[in-house]
């Protein structure tokens, strides 16, 4: 086993009902060409046999810990126990019914270490875990959004905020994250058991100005499963939290750029974000920042419109 010293990679896996698959994924990690880093899994709290599974593979190897939640929290959560524990130079995170290829780990930390960044992204390959039309069609739509062009040494700068935010994909996973940035930065997911936590996430570390590369290499094997069935007013209910979750994630990415920079700073990024294609359709209904403004704008003119009437009155 590595040493703290020699750890170059802490790879943090929230595991949570995912018996089905975790052997693929921890299979993939343990087989890796590049053998200097740890393996934090965290328990949080499924029903299944996936513990079962993760002890089975602790047990074989001495790079695996495995920590636990007394109740379910979520995976934004689960990360941060992870990063609250990791010891590795860099951090990368997957999920537990994903997996990698064999050299991911060995490409991305030599990009890292060659070019100086914060970030090193790679390519991942989008599969349908299954025959159907639908599901291949939802794949194909993950791969389009998840697709770029390799580049090197990009830096992240106010002049660029919105190129940014459309340019490297929300997603936590796929990424190589150098840990004193994260650390210098107290970059953490949201603390709720909700959806969207990767866009506040994706968000907050891009405000921080990274440096980033991105490789043709692929490093996540991410798999596209079948929803549940769900009726009309289930699917409906859904959506509806979904926008709910994605106001809570914004507003504390919001908050977080607003605790860490000026005023000014603050709402340059926010208009940058509210012009990106992933936030822009957003309706006023469901975007907190856009609601701030609606109703500052309502109550200028409520204000103009009350002097208007007194000056008329005169």
């Amino acid at each position: 086993m590595c040493s703290f010293d020699e750890i170059g990679i802490s790879v943090i896996v929230p595991i949570y009902n995912s018996a089905q698959y975790l052997d693929e994924c921890l299979n993939s990690l343990i087989n890796q060409q590049y053998t200097k880093f740890e393996i934090i899994c965290v328990d949080d709290c499924g029903t299944d046999t996936s513990m079962e599974i993760a002890q089975r593979f602790a047990r074989q190897d001495p790079r695996i810990k495995i920590l636990y939640h007394a109740s379910n929290l979520g995976l934004g959560p689960a990360r941060n126990t992870g990063l609250e524990h990791a010891k590795g130079k860099y951090v990368f995170f997957l999920d537990s019914d994903d997996f990698l290829h064999p050299a991911a780990l060995e490409q991305l930390y030599s990009t890292a270490e060659a070019d100086k960044v914060d970030v090193v992204i790679a390519k991942t390959n989008v599969f349908a875990d299954g025959d159907d039309d639908e599901l291949k069609l939802r794949a194909a739509g993950h791969a389009a959004y998840l697709s770029f062009t390799a580049f090197s040494c990009f830096q992240v700068s106010s002049d660029n905020w919105t190129e940014s935010i459309s340019k490297i994909s929300c997603v936590a996973w796929g990424k190589l994250f150098l840990r004193s940035f994260l650390e210098n930065n107290n970059l953490r997911f949201i603390s709720q058991n909700i959806v969207h936590e990767d866009n506040g996430f994706q968000l907050k570390f891009l405000s921080c100005s990274p440096m980033i590369s991105a490789i043709e290499s692929e490093a996540v094997y991410y798999r596209i499963r079948h929803a549940s069935l769900m009726s009309k007013a289930e699917q409906r209910n859904k959506r509806v939290k979904r926008r709910c979750d994605l106001r809570e994630v914004l507003n504390d990415a919001f908050y977080y750029v607003k605790l860490h920079n000026n005023v000014d700073v603050y709402e340059h990024f926010v208009k940058s974000v509210m012009r990106s294609p992933d936030y822009k359709c957003l309706s006023e209904s469901q975007n907190p920042v856009a609601m701030v403004f609606a109703k500052t704008l309502s109550k200028c003119k409520s204000i103009i419109k009350y002097v208007n009437t007194c000056v008329r009155r005169l």
